[in-house]
């Protein structure tokens, strides 16, 4: 592997090293979920930030502009997605891809192209936020790449912000929470990946990383924004823990927690998996 050094810990012969927690997002900067096992693909885990929000230019909207995205909370149910917001009845989003003609959407500086969704699934969303939006899903045909400045080569990503995953350390959040008057919950970060048994912020120095048999690419430190200072329960922001991450966490990207990934592996994620980093 590069000839880069594999690290591992053992406890009374047991390794300690492992996957914690995965969790997933549906809809981009809606409530995530949290699972003890899910597929994933190159594109990152199975519906994934595959639904998004856009307004009338297709420009993306998150909880950066709408906190209360927060509390948009979105279930699997049968053949669709539950969402869900308070003082509303739900609305039911059919998994199976919508029809008609693709619309240009963009993130950031990536253009790409989606398939939106009738106007009363429109309406049900503004509704909730108080503002014009529409429902796009990312359309299987159409390829939005990574950022080729840290792949060689094009590699599909969903509608998150830039990486297939997120990768955290529980005992970096512990770190943090050291610092703060109130502690808070590793949701603050919409993480996807979850290992434990690793020491603060071990996973700077990681180049690859192995979750059971599958191999995943650390492209990037994750540079955070305001949306970790938002509460993912009530959508309040509350004013940390960006200042006091800053303290000790910024680094020429930005303010750093987490490590962005990629994987062209195929199959399913477990809970408990051994986590093995490669230096």
């Amino acid at each position: 592997m590069d000839g880069g050094t594999t690290l591992f810990l053992v406890f009374g012969g047991t390794p300690t090293l492992k996957l914690q927690g995965i969790v997933y997002y549906p809809l981009k900067s809606a409530q995530g979920l949290s699972v003890n096992r899910h597929p994933m693909v190159a594109r990152g885990l199975i519906h994934d930030r595959q639904w998004m929000l856009v307004n009338s230019r297709g420009q993306f909207l998150t909880q950066r502009q709408f906190p209360a995205m927060a509390r948009l909370n979105v279930q699997p149910a049968e053949d669709s997605l539950r969402c869900s917001y308070e003082g509303q009845p739900p609305c039911h989003i059919p998994l199976q891809l919508p029809e008609g003609e693709l619309r240009p959407v963009r993130i950031w500086r990536d253009k790409t192209e989606a398939y939106g969704y009738p106007p009363a699934i429109d309406q049900w969303f503004q509704q909730a936020l108080g503002t014009e939006c529409h429902l796009v899903r990312q359309a299987e045909e159409v390829i939005r790449s990574i950022d080729r400045d840290y792949v060689l080569s094009e590699r599909p990503v969903s509608f998150a912000d830039g990486f297939p995953f997120l990768l955290t350390n529980q005992a970096s959040l512990d770190a943090l929470n050291d610092r703060l008057e109130r502690s808070i919950p590793m949701s603050r970060f919409r993480t996807n990946l979850i290992v434990e048994g690793f020491p603060a912020f071990a996973e700077d120095d990681w180049k690859q990383v192995k979750i059971g048999p599958f191999l995943f690419e650390v492209a990037k430190p994750c540079a955070r924004c305001k949306v970790i200072n938002i509460d993912q329960q009530t959508g309040e922001p509350t004013g940390e823990p960006l200042p006091t991450l800053g303290t000790f966490r910024k680094q020429t990207g930005g303010i750093i927690f987490g490590q962005n990934l990629w994987s062209p592996a195929t199959g399913v994620l477990e809970v408990g998996m051994p986590v093995t980093p490669i230096l």
